[in-house]
């Protein structure tokens, strides 16, 4: 049996984001929450274990990554193993140590959205030498900074709309926006007011109006 040991590092200089994709996978009418799946594909090209110094350098050694704000249900996943996720101000970060060669990291979550569209910064601490935004057909659209629309995606007999951005330096960060989301139908919207918090003040006044409308009605 042959077992590799590897001297560890606190410098991240060898650590590269070879591959950076968000997918758009689907969006909620009712709840207008936006599913989103992020992959990450990572090189460490040197011969040392990168391990984050976190008591000299802090959080700026740790691998992160950014989320749009408000994001909910975060779940990661990863061939790395060891270390912890903690939640940073802008997103998440990894303490996992990073041994030399590739590595995948899987994460999903969900966002809000609101009158049909969002927008949201998404930054790259480590840059990128790929990114890409994938967009399920009918789920909605997306356009952003620097963002080139290529041809069509198809996954699994699915299309998806794709845009691409080449070369990012570590600390850049796009403007992303999503548009043509699906919006709740009359009916949907008529539920979303009764089980709101403050529905009382909405409801109240829309069943007296119903009441004095079928009065009138019979009346006339």
């Amino acid at each position: 049996i042959q077992l590799m040991i590897y001297e560890s590092t606190s410098s991240n200089e060898n650590v590269h984001i070879n591959g950076h994709t968000l997918v758009v996978s689907a969006s909620d009418s009712r709840s207008q929450l936006v599913n989103s799946l992020e992959l990450v594909t990572l090189e460490n090209t040197g011969d040392h274990t990168y391990v984050p110094d976190i008591a000299n350098a802090g959080p700026m050694s740790l691998l992160r990554f950014s989320l749009p704000a408000e994001a909910e249900g975060l779940d990661v996943q990863s061939s790395l193993s060891g270390g912890n996720v903690l939640q940073v101000d802008v997103g998440f970060a990894m303490s996992t140590p990073v041994p030399p060669g590739n590595h995948e990291i899987i994460y999903t979550y969900r966002f809000p959205y609101d009158g049909g569209q969002t927008s949201f910064s998404h930054s790259f601490p480590f840059g990128a030498e790929t990114f890409r935004v994938l967009v399920l057909d009918g789920v909605g659209q997306a356009r952003g900074t620097g963002l080139e629309l290529m041809d069509p995606l198809i996954l699994s007999g699915q299309i998806y709309q794709r845009l691409e951005i080449h070369s990012l330096e570590p600390g850049d960060a796009l403007a992303i926006e999503l548009f043509s989301l699906p919006q709740p139908s009359l009916w949907q919207k008529l539920i979303l007011l009764v089980s709101g918090k403050d529905s009382t003040r909405f409801v109240i006044p829309a069943v007296f109006g119903l009441v004095l409308l079928m009065l009138m009605t019979y009346f006339m």
